[in-house]
């Protein structure tokens, strides 16, 4: 029993489930700003008060490396959390369905949320006339025809 009426309020459904959980990784993102800056301030901090005090500092390269991980993690959670708000928008167009395909799966890896939201994903997609409704959003419009030869 597939019904596009159905289909179309569950595409609305896990569009809703992507927007939720693009908001979760936000947050997420948004904290670990905030504590990847706590640590810089930290290790910073030290150094100077090492230096103060003839103790040993932390070497420059292990910093650069520390800043250029934290730095590495912040912008893929970035990366993450914008292809969520896109998921949820274009399953709302019936657009782009091999990018959401691929987010679901990297999403099966989020436990336990992300997991449902994956497979529910599949499931839904997998539907008849969801395929039809991403065919159909995605057809370039027709060509006009080509205009009538002048009669002599």
């Amino acid at each position: 029993m597939d019904s596009p009426l159905i289909t179309a309020h569950d595409l609305r459904l896990l569009s809703i489930g992507y927007y939720i959980q693009a908001g979760i990784a936000c947050f997420y993102t948004l904290l670990m700003l905030g504590y990847s800056t706590f640590a810089t301030v930290l290790l910073a901090n030290i150094n100077k008060m090492a230096g103060q005090t003839n103790q040993q500092e932390i070497p420059p390269a292990v910093l650069s490396v520390i800043s250029i991980l934290i730095a590495l993690m912040l912008s893929i959670f970035c990366a993450y959390t914008v292809c969520m708000f896109l998921a949820g928008y274009w399953l709302r167009q019936f657009r782009n369905k091999m990018f959401i395909q691929v987010l679901a799966a990297f999403n099966c890896l989020a436990i336990p949320y992300g997991t449902l939201l994956g497979i529910f994903t599949f499931m839904v997609l997998q539907r008849p006339s969801a395929k039809q409704f991403f065919a159909e959003a995605g057809a370039p419009p027709p060509l006009p025809s080509p205009p009538a030869p002048p009669s002599l």
